[in-house]
């Protein structure tokens, strides 16, 4: 009786299970890893879209702000009233005038709970009449962390070492 080498029938159905399982297991890795992109991919446009409604609504407040100050002479002349009217639904942070005439108008807009846009303008007076200056106009963390009790780091320890010269 002469023996024959070859691959039976068993050895060829266990590759055949092995060969499925492995591709079960890359397309079960790869549904996740799709849904964990997406999750990302709504997430990022959630967060932009809300810090472009943020940013076109400090824009609108700015052209409010232009409109108000081109109907008077002087930047001082607009009442703190009119401002917060115009700027209601932002938080003012600084409306002061300054030595030269000047008035600095410091105001955000919040993003979401953690961020703001900030926005600080300027109004003065000059030779071709009433000139706004963008002093920043930038995104600002407002929360989203906590201050913690600060931790006790080692600091070594103070025993002798052997004296090893003698």
């Amino acid at each position: 009786m002469k023996r024959q080498w070859g691959i039976g029938v068993g050895s060829a159905s266990v590759l055949i299970i092995f060969v499925l399982l492995c591709l079960t297991v890359f397309a079960t890795l790869s549904l996740v890893s799709a849904q964990a992109d997406l999750r990302l991919a709504e997430r990022a446009a959630e967060t932009t879209a809300a810090w472009y409604e943020a940013d076109g609504r400090a824009a609108e407040f700015l052209c409010a702000l232009d409109q108000a100050f081109e109907e008077t002479s002087s930047p001082a002349e607009l009442p703190d009233a009119r401002v917060a009217e115009i700027l209601e639904g932002a938080a003012v942070l600084d409306d002061s005038l300054g030595y030269d005439g000047a008035r600095l108008l410091r105001y955000q807009v919040a993003v979401d709970e953690n961020r703001a846009i900030e926005a600080a303008v300027s109004y003065t007076v000059s030779e071709s009449g009433l000139s706004r200056r963008i002093e920043s106009w930038r995104t600002v963390q407002t929360g989203g962390f906590a201050v913690e009790e600060p931790m006790t780091l080692w600091q070594g320890t103070t025993a002798a070492l052997p004296n090893l010269e003698g």
